[in-house]
């Protein structure tokens, strides 16, 4: 499988220089940011590593502080985004860097992969992957490199970088889980770059928890939906400009069923497909004309709460974690004012009761 464990997040986030006043009694202390990221790569080929880094800004102090260039915090020490465990070896109470005089014999990375199992949905895989000897050098001299201290005037980017999770073996058979050294702002990139390996067969692999049920992985119903009232948002109370949504010229149409919550967030409680060649005859019976106003006007979080259903295209095999499929087809209201908003030709209705229960009636797979 390829693993890639320079993993990158970029923030949205504009850091600028802390202004030191260049008058007597003027200084500034150090203030610190943190930021915590978790990166997947679930394609059909790539595991993922989970790692956290530091971005460090400096702030200026009030006047009757008094200037110190002493090292500021960096990188840090723990690593509260690595697993508990990786190959066998527990997560220690602190991160210590790698003693100079260690002799490294091995090193693995432990990487998760999402994967369908037929009939019980997607599952998470714990992958122990061993790095290849010729690396072990340049991650040893990565690894014993000494930590950079930075002063109080200097500023770190907000780019995140983080490594898989990795035990390293010792001469005398000792497994240890060592940290990253810190360049001032990242981890060191000696390090990073030797545990960038690319495509490795895992020595060992565990399934460890279920991520999709079966219903939700062949549906691509989510366990939780906003309600029409959201998607319609400030048109709640008018007319839309009417018209059909469009079906797929082939396969099938997942029909989601959500039960109302009053934060207007439903629950997915059935799902189910449908051919669409099957859900056109009752498709062609949906109101094509405009939708009357349905109160309120202005708040939609006072909208009724109503079940609604959802329509959206039906994966296809092979189910990927991560595959988010295409944009709904349309929602239905089963209550209230049964509005049907498609979402490429607006909103129309309202839907006949009966109608409206039929098309109820094609989620017929219970979730829980």
């Amino acid at each position: 499988m390829r693993t890639r464990s320079l993993i990158r997040f970029r923030m949205a986030l504009t850091l600028t220089a802390a202004v030191l006043a260049l008058i007597a009694g003027c200084a500034a202390t150090p203030a610190t940011e943190s930021a915590s990221s978790t990166g997947t790569a679930s394609d059909a080929g790539t595991a993922t590593a989970t790692a956290t880094a530091t971005a460090t800004v400096t702030a200026p102090a009030p006047a009757s502080a008094t200037y110190s260039p002493t090292p500021r915090a960096t990188y840090p020490a723990t690593d509260e985004g690595q697993p508990l465990s990786c190959d066998g070896v527990p997560r220690p109470a602190s991160w210590p860097l790698l003693p100079p005089s260690a002799t490294v014999v091995a090193a693995v990375m432990c990487v998760d992969k999402q994967k369908y199992v037929a009939g019980q949905g997607m599952w998470t895989y714990r992958q122990v992957l061993p790095l290849p000897a010729a690396n072990i050098p340049a991650l040893v001299a990565g690894l014993t490199k000494p930590d950079v201290k930075l002063g109080n005037d200097a500023i770190c980017d907000a780019v995140l970088i983080g490594a898989p999770p990795f035990v390293v073996t010792l001469a005398d058979g000792t497994k240890l889980r060592p940290r990253l050294p810190s360049d001032g702002c990242h981890p060191s990139k000696e390090a990073l770059t030797a545990l960038d390996a690319g495509t490795i067969a895992p020595l060992t692999e565990s399934r460890t928890k279920q991520v999709l049920g079966q219903v939700q992985t062949t549906t691509n119903c989510g366990d939780g939906a906003k309600s029409p009232a959201i998607w319609i948002g400030a048109s709640n109370g008018r007319a839309g400009k009417g018209g059909q949504p469009t079906l797929p010229s082939s396969g099938s149409v997942s029909v989601c069923y959500y039960r109302a919550t009053a934060d207007q967030e439903g629950e997915l409680i059935r799902a189910g497909t449908v051919p669409v060649q099957q859900l056109r005859t009752l498709w062609t019976k949906l109101p094509a004309g405009p939708s009357p106003a349905c109160p309120p006007t202005s708040d939609v979080m006072n909208s009724p709460a109503v079940d609604w259903l959802m329509f959206l295209p039906t994966p296809r095999p092979p189910y990927r974690f991560g595959d988010s499929g295409s944009s709904p087809i349309a929602l239905v209201e089963l209550g209230s004012c049964r509005r049907l908003l498609g979402l490429g030709t607006g909103l129309v209705g309202p839907v006949p009761a009966a109608l409206a229960s039929q098309l109820a009636a094609l989620a017929d797979q219970p979730v829980h």
